[in-house]
Formats: structure tokens, sequence, C-alpha cells
């Protein structure tokens, strides 16, 4: 069982913007925002943060990691298609 996932950014304010949108869509919604990182519960245990995304806390640049995987347990295919085809592209221009 996965605590919790968390991810690194390089600009926290244009990550949550995408997330926010995205994690939509797997019913989870953003619980805690701070100057350092943003948490992401489900709709329905808004206690429990279930994913991050941080700015890197050695102050490096974040970079992917090497064989990460992340994975979600939803209940359809269509939540899958619907998360696989949101538009990453609106995010990286503003």
């Amino acid at each position: 069982m996965i605590g919790f996932a968390m991810v690194g950014t390089n600009d926290l304010k244009k990550a949550i913007k995408f997330y926010d949108d995205l994690l939509e869509t797997l019913n989870l919604k953003r619980t805690v925002t701070n100057e350092k990182y943003a948490g992401y519960s489900s709709k329905e245990n808004s206690e429990e943060i279930e994913f991050y995304i941080t700015n890197p806390a050695n102050k490096e640049k974040a970079t992917y990691g090497n064989g990460t995987q992340i994975s979600f347990v939803v209940s359809s295919k269509e939540t899958v298609d619907k998360f696989y085809n949101l538009d990453y592209k609106t995010y990286q221009q503003s």
C-alpha cells in the first residue's frame, strides 16, 4: 500500500494549475498549499494526503526519476482515458 507519492517541480505555481485539473479526474482535491509544496487528498477523506508536488528540499533542480512509477486505483477505463488525454500543453504555456 502506498502512503503517498511525491514528485518534484521547478515551477510550483504552474504545477499546481496542472495537477489541480489532472487529479480532479481521479477524485482528488488540493487540501494543503504553502510556499514549498501542495498536497492532494481524496474528496471523501481530506485528512489523508495521497499525492504531493514539491520544490526539492535540497534546493537543486527537480529532475525525473529513472524507473519512477506512480499508480492510482481507478474504477473504469473511461477514467484512465480522461486522465491520459488531458492536454498538458495548456499548462506549459502559462
